[in-house]
């Protein structure tokens, strides 16, 4: 019994490690399978998309054309139309005419004739040119010539508080010109000093003293260096 036990058991691990097998074997072949059908689906859609989208440009490749040949058929009609209207005949009918004519002469050179040659006139149409206006000449319009702007003579230029007599106002009878009004107030008194010191002295010679010692004075200054000059006031 033990033995039976065993081959059984025996058998049944082997058929399922059979099993097994065929599951790991099975399964990537389907999967396989199945990405092969999907690529092949896609490259069939693929082609017929092509094909379509083909067809497509073939259709308006053919209506360009067509399109092309009727305009070119209508400029014909309308190029053959305007010839008739100004008188001139198509090629095609130009090389038949002059066929006749070729066959005419041949068959006027056949017969006698009483001139030695016949020239064929052909009949046109004068042409017609446009009648020009003639051009009226109008006069120029000239510019009056501008004149130059008369510039000014520069002034001569002054010199100014060089001297006793260049300044805005004239020099007192000090004869001198100050740098503020203090040194001019300072002169007064300076010249006062002197001829008081000089009276007491010589006291007999009044008449040199009041000549020469002033009694008042007044000042007054320059505009244009800002100086300061001072005039004495004799009796």
């Amino acid at each position: 019994m033990n033995k039976k036990i065993l081959l059984i058991i025996i058998i049944v691990i082997v058929l399922i490690v059979i099993g097994v097998i065929g599951i790991i074997f099975l399964i990537p072949n389907e999967n396989n399978n199945q990405l092969v059908n999907k690529t092949e689906n896609s490259i069939q859609n693929n082609l017929k998309e092509n094909d379509l989208e083909s067809e497509k440009n073939y259709n308006v490749v053919n209506e360009i054309q067509n399109e092309a040949s009727n305009e070119t058929t209508k400029e014909n009609i309308i190029s053959n139309k305007e010839s008739l209207t100004t008188g001139e005949v198509p090629r095609a009918t130009e090389s038949k005419s002059n066929n006749l004519q070729n066959s005419n002469n041949k068959n006027n050179n056949s017969k006698p004739s009483n001139n030695n040659s016949e020239s064929s006139t052909t009949s046109s149409k004068p042409i017609e040119t446009p009648e020009t206006k003639p051009t009226e000449n109008k006069p120029v319009e000239t510019k009056p010539e501008e004149k130059p702007e008369q510039t000014k003579p520069a002034e001569p230029s002054v010199e100014r508080c060089t001297n006793n007599s260049n300044h805005s106002i004239g020099v007192g009878n000090s004869n001198q010109w100050f740098n503020s009004k203090s040194q001019a107030i300072s002169a007064y008194d300076e010249k006062v000093k002197y001829w008081d010191n000089w009276w007491n002295s010589h006291p007999e010679d009044s008449a040199t003293y009041y000549k020469n010692c002033p009694y008042g004075y007044e000042i007054w200054n320059c505009m244009y260096c800002g100086k300061w000059t001072v005039n004495y006031y004799y009796r």
